[in-house]
């Protein structure tokens, strides 16, 4: 139940994948996979939009987006800088950023 991450064995078994490697060796998938996303427990893109509303443009001085998915995070940051935020980054693993 709730969010599989790409690239994970929970997300392939999700997207269908009949043959999958678990510590390198391979496994048919012979179990019947059903998807419930009404569980996550994490915010979505509009209550994020909606929380970052609370606080006005000059408040926030930097937003860093980091969970998530990299083409989700991109679109929330696009979205954010046309509502005026500035300062919104996504970085990347290894990145530094002083705060």
């Amino acid at each position: 139940m709730g969010y599989a991450a790409q690239n994970t064995l929970a997300r392939r078994l999700m997207d269908g994948e009949r043959e999958v490697r678990i510590f390198g060796e391979p496994f048919d998938v012979r179990c019947k996979v059903q998807r419930m996303d009404a569980f996550s427990g994490h915010a979505d893109r509009d209550e994020l939009l909606s929380y970052a509303g609370f606080s006005s443009v000059e408040q926030l001085k930097r937003i860093l987006l980091v969970h998530g998915e990299e083409d989700q995070a991109l679109s929330l940051r696009k979205e954010l800088k046309s509502r005026g935020y500035r300062n919104v980054d996504c970085p990347e693993k290894g990145d530094v950023i002083e705060l």
